[in-house]
């Protein structure tokens, strides 16, 4: 008998984001370049407006397939220089959906 098994809740989270075209984006140039600045990814993103890229990063971050660095923040608050890479995870999934697109379009 064949055991009842459920999608991870993450996965399909995950999945879901990556059919967005500018998440796909970011993701993409995450796995091509490796750690960016922000500003980066403003520009190589597509996306239309700086909220826009915010609120793309921080689902991408909250369901695991982004990490966020930030270096030179103070004491006093001032904001360091903000990086972002994709997270261990998020580089297997997206390298696993690159690997499948690649085969698909040499069929």
């Amino acid at each position: 008998m064949l055991e009842s098994y459920m999608f991870p809740e993450k996965l399909k989270k995950a999945i879901q984001l990556l059919g967005d075209d500018v998440n796909w984006k970011i993701v993409e140039l995450l796995a091509d370049r490796g750690k960016v600045t922000w500003q980066e990814l403003l520009d190589g993103s597509g996306a239309v407006h700086a909220k826009t890229l915010n609120f793309q990063l921080k689902e991408l971050i909250g369901v695991g397939l982004v990490d966020r660095y930030e270096v030179g923040r103070s004491l006093e608050g001032n904001t360091g220089i903000l990086s972002f890479d994709l997270s261990p995870w998020g580089k297997d999934i997206v390298r696993g959906l690159q690997s499948a697109l690649n085969t698909k379009q040499n069929e």
